[in-house]
């Protein structure tokens, strides 16, 4: 399928915690925070991810 893992790294803890936006989840945020950085999308159907600076991609509840 052409997945890779992705490791999370101090730079992604930096920028996860400097989002500048209400949403509180922390594992939300570091996915906001390394789909920015990666510049990878976000397939999701959380609509609390149309905040962030990130391409989402709806799927299906």
């Amino acid at each position: 399928m052409g997945f890779a893992e992705l490791a999370i790294t101090s730079r992604h803890a930096l920028k996860a915690g400097s989002l500048a936006i209400a949403h509180r989840d922390p594992f939300d945020r570091m996915l906001m925070a390394q789909a920015e950085l990666e510049s990878v999308p976000i397939i999701t159907y959380d609509k609390a991810f149309l905040i962030g600076n990130v391409q989402v991609i709806p799927s299906v509840k």
